[in-house]
């Protein structure tokens, strides 16, 4: 819980210093280790010098007798310390004996005090599990063992460093991980094989293995481990030892699946069958081979049944997509595949995505505007020249400059007519730009720094004109000169105000300038907007749980209930409030709140937002109607509300000059709009991801001692990654609207609307904005009511379509389709809906194939209305719909959709139009401008493409077409 808020916090700072931390960790340990080993020196030698000292004087007294007399003076001394004491020998023995086994005692301590040592590094940094995560060792041994391992072998250590040692030989790594050592370090041993010994070598010692026939004689661990050297050095095994090794991998591929087995040996072998046919496309034949032979086996024959051979081979192809739907149909024929096999094989062939296709996903390139930076910019326009005129003034008098300006021939007169001029030059720019601009554009237009630079120096004239000489004498010598400094700084300001003044009468300028301005507010309510999304989201989500609270979006006619309607702004009530409204005792009689606003949206004055619906024998009292209405108070949405108007007629002003002919200032301003629509947006989203993020930490910490299920933790996570609706950006939701019916409804210059403006602003958005579905819902189903063109009606649904194909939303992708299926209902616009369904399930392939064949699916049910009134052009819009998508399923390597598309053309009877069709040229040649037009979904050679489903579908032929007696 700490490193999740020190990362909440401090970002990757946090995370930076826990690494580095780490990192630290051994080094008390080892300093730990030092001082023990240098004290168990230190006591080793104390020991020893003790001991030999014993040694010594016990040897000293082990002579036989006593010595010769020896005279000192006129005494006879005998020296008996030289006599032979055995209590005191033995005695020496004892001593001996208990030193030895207090220095064992010692080495014991010492040796139990470095595995303490060890054993704490290792649970500190944590390296054992890292190096356990990595493979570089065993995953079931603990620290210690894990350490004396290490310290004791020279193979466990060369296994962890991942290093090659010059003594090091890998065959006896691999006898090593078969047989020596605690754990199974064969996963290691894989590992440190793979990075430090080549594939040649690799193969030779597999071909020593398979000729000495080691290879079937060894045990399963072994025969585990030689598997999977094989699927590391396949590129390098030559080809008769590569088919016999996806032999013996077939052979125990075929083996059933034990659920109560560890099974390794079959999965080992499936994965290197699938490791040699994917990258070695001569072993094909020996699976098709291999198949021919069982074809005579009942389960074969049986409808649905799919061997294991073809099941690897269409794995494998996943690898090998640009020829999966080749080798599947010849696979198909040769065999004699039945349609539901086929099916099946070519799913499993669908080559994985490996990553999705890049997000459109824009980060403001400015800075964060603190407050201090915003009134710093306000205000520093307007002290800077008083600051300047007495400081200049003060420094020039401190130089001594010879000479005095004196009283400039300036009065209060001449001060005030200065203002006045700037008055007059700023107001009348303001009122040029208002004839062409809307109100709110022209009045920041024509706010500029120089301009409030202006204004100040015209008053700090006024100000040094009304002071005298003769009443402020310290002022004396120095009004001249800051006089001359103001009147200097307003004239050099003034021209170059009215010089950027007159350039913002051009359009593409005023909304430069209107934008620059702008910017600090939007990103502020942006961050506001964003915080009220996640507080909407997290509020409903808490009052769906409560059983008196209803959501619906209106209240019931004719229902005994009071309606509480509210101001306008954003409806979100706080927590704290509707806990003490749903606390009133009329809630437990039976009374019901239905709310019918929707949470953390604008609503309008004296619109309803709740009403309170009680029991039959129940009445709604004054003091619950009054706490109600306190509950359901509004937020103020004037910020918000000021950039979604400013956008708007960003927009109009963009629209105009669109129509005028003026592309150039059109795609300017739309430019400008963009930019401003992008920080806004961004804003929103930052806001709204922080708040989210610290509702999820918030429910982990109340959820600390388990007060709560583990499924409000799991949903405030889900929550955090912000992938679900939100309230809608009011901003972006005018604009588009604007944008949309502006494009519908206006036949000129479409084109460049649709990629220079809506375009941009859908790429910039993600699923919880829902721009897609906004455009989706402004676009009518009746075009000869709304007098929309099919072409343009078609075309902006087709971006909506592909934007929601790259977000990944089934959805979104969904609501597109239905609308085109809505607007085929019109007849003028039926061919150019089904175009663009099914250009839109061509470009599905490349992204999933479910989308696809839902495309598919819609228009086929469009093109069967028409086969009741006209059956040819039906049929003929039905394969070609049907043969671009093939071609792209084909190209992409998706052969489902492939084989998909096949058994519908033969389904349909279009196997003579495939014939007659495929070979045209004029058709391929306009397909394949239609493909670069419109997403490059047959790549680059789109004619080779349509050939080569044409060649795919007629190998085909004897799969799905019926038999001359079939019904």
């Amino acid at each position: 819980m700490l490193f999740e808020v020190c990362k909440t916090r401090l970002g990757d700072r946090g995370w930076r210093f826990r690494s580095v931390a780490n990192r630290l960790a051994p080094i008390p340990w080892a300093f730990v280790a030092a001082f023990l080993f240098i004290a168990d020196l230190g006591h080793r030698r104390k020991i020893r010098i003790d001991s030999d000292e014993m040694i010594r004087e016990s040897e000293s007294v082990v002579t036989e007798g006593p010595t010769e007399p020896v005279r000192q003076g006129s005494v006879r001394v005998v020296d008996k310390r030289r006599v032979r004491m055995p209590e005191v020998a033995g005695r020496a023995e004892q001593d001996r004996e208990l030193d030895g086994y207090q220095l064992k005692r010692v080495v014991a301590r010492i040796q139990n005090a470095i595995d303490i040592a060890r054993q704490g590094a290792y649970w500190i940094t944590g390296k054992s599990g890292q190096w356990a995560d990595e493979l570089r060792c065993p995953k079931d041994l603990s620290p210690v063992s894990l350490g004396r391992q290490v310290w004791r072998d020279p193979l466990a250590r060369d296994m962890v460093r991942g290093n090659r040692s010059e003594t090091t030989k890998w065959q006896s790594i691999i006898d090593y991980s078969l047989l020596g050592g605690l754990g199974d370090w064969r996963a290691s041993a894989l590992m440190w094989i793979k990075k430090n010994v080549t594939q040649a070598e690799i193969s030779a010692h597999l071909a020593r293995e398979l000729e000495t026939g080691k290879f079937r004689a060894a045990g399963e661990k072994k025969r585990i481990l030689l598997l999977r050297l094989v699927g590391h050095a396949v590129d390098a095994l030559p080809q008769n030892h590569a088919e016999e090794y996806l032999s013996i991998a077939l052979s125990y591929s075929r083996a059933k699946i034990d659920p109560y087995a560890s099974n390794q040996l079959v999965l080992v072998s499936r994965a290197v069958a699938v490791s040699l046919l994917a990258h070695r496309p001569e072993l094909d034949k020996q699976i098709a081979n291999t198949l021919l032979i069982q074809s005579g086996v009942k389960d074969l024959t049986h409808e649905s049944y799919l061997p294991v051979e073809a099941k690897l081979l269409a794995i494998a192809l996943r690898s090998r997509a640009g020829e999966s739907g080749k080798v599947i149909a010849k696979l198909a024929r040769h065999v004699g595949l039945t349609s539901a096999q086929l099916a099946a094989a070519a799913g499993l062939a669908d080559a994985v995505v490996d990553r999705p296709p890049r997000l459109r996903v824009y980060r403001s390139k400015a800075r964060g505007v603190s407050v201090a930076g915003m009134l710093v910019r306000r205000i520093l326009p307007w002290t800077l020249p008083p600051l300047l005129c007495v400081v200049g003034a003060l420094f020039v008098k401190r130089l001594g400059v010879s000479g005095d300006p004196g009283r400039m021939p300036l009065g209060i007169a001449e001060s005030i007519a200065l203002l006045a001029l700037l008055l007059t030059a700023n107001v009348f720019t303001v009122q040029m730009s208002a004839t062409r601009f809307s109100g709110q554009i022209a009045r920041l237009a024509g706010q500029s720094w120089t301009v409030n630079f202006c204004y100040s120096a015209s008053l700090v004239l006024v100000c040094v004109s009304l002071l005298s000489q003769d009443q402020v004498k310290e002022l004396a010598g120095v009004a001249g000169w800051a006089s001359l400094l103001a009147f200097s700084g307003y004239v050099c300001s003034l021209l170059i105000a009215v010089f950027l003044l007159f350039r913002r009468t051009d359009p593409g300028r005023a909304a430069a300038g209107y934008v620059e301005a702008t910017l600090p507010l939007a990103r502020a309510s942006g961050t506001k907007l964003g915080k009220t999304q996640a507080w909407a989201i997290t509020l409903r989500e808490a009052l769906k749980s409560v059983p008196v609270v209803k959501f619906s979006s209106d209240a019931v006619v004719g229902e005994w209930s009071y309606e509480i309607t509210a101001r306008r702004g954003f409806f979100l009530p706080s927590r704290s409030r509707m806990r003490r409204l749903l606390e009133h005792g009329a809630f437990s009689d039976g009374t019901r709140l239905r709310i019918v606003g929707g949470l953390g949206t604008i609503v309008d004055r004296e619109s309803d937002v709740a009403v309170l619906v009680p029991s039959r024998n129940q009445d709604i009292k004054a003091d619950l109607i009054r706490l109600a209405e306190r509950s359901f108070r509004t937020w103020s949405s004037v910020e918000v509300e000021e950039i979604a108007t400013g956008a708007v007629s960003l927009t109009r002003l963009m629209l105009e000059n669109a129509r005028s002919g003026d592309v150039g200032t059109a795609q300017a301003v739309g430019h400008q709009i963009v930019h401003l629509m992008r920080e806004h947006v961004l804003a929103a989203r930052r806001g709204r991801a922080r708040a989210l993020s610290y509702e999820a930490l918030r429910a982990e910490v109340v959820n600390v001692h388990k007060l709560r299920p583990e499924s409000s933790s799991a949903a405030a996570t889900l929550r955090a990654r912000d992938q679900e609706m939100a309230p809608v950006v009011p901003a972006l939701k005018a604009v588009l609207s604007v944008a949309v019916s502006e494009y519908l409804n206006n036949p000129s210059d479409r084109m460049d609307t649709l990629d220079s403006f809506i375009w941009p602003l859908l790429s910039m958005t993600l699923e919880a904005e829902a721009a897609v579905g906004m455009v989706v819902y402004s676009v009518p189903t009746n075009l000869e009511k709304s007098g929309s063109g099919s072409h343009a009606t078609t075309e902006l649904l087709r971006q909506a379509g592909v934007r929601a194909l790259e977000l990944r939303s089934r959805s979104l992708f969904e609501q597109v389709v239905d609308r085109l299926k809505d607007v085929a209902k019109n007849e003028s616009a039926r061919s150019d809906a089904v175009g663009i369904i099914s250009v839109l399930a061509a470009i599905a392939c490349r992204f999933n194939q479910v989308h696809s064949i839902y495309a598919v699916e819609a228009f086929l049910g469009i093109l069967d209305r028409l086969a009741q009134t006209n059956s040819t052009a039906a049929d003929t819009s039905r394969f070609i719909a049907l043969w671009r998508v093939g071609a792209a399923g084909l190209l992409a390597g998706i052969p489902s959709v492939a084989v998909y598309v096949a058994q519908r053309i033969y389904g349909y009877g279009l196997d003579e139009t495939l014939i007659v069709m495929g070979g045209s040229e004029e058709y391929m040649v306009s397909e394949m401008g239609r493909s670069n037009l419109r997403g490059m979904y047959l790549g680059d050679n789109a004619m080779d493409a349509l050939a080569n489903y044409v060649d795919f579908a007629r190998e085909l032929s004897s799969v799905f077409r019926l038999p001359p007696n079939s019904a």
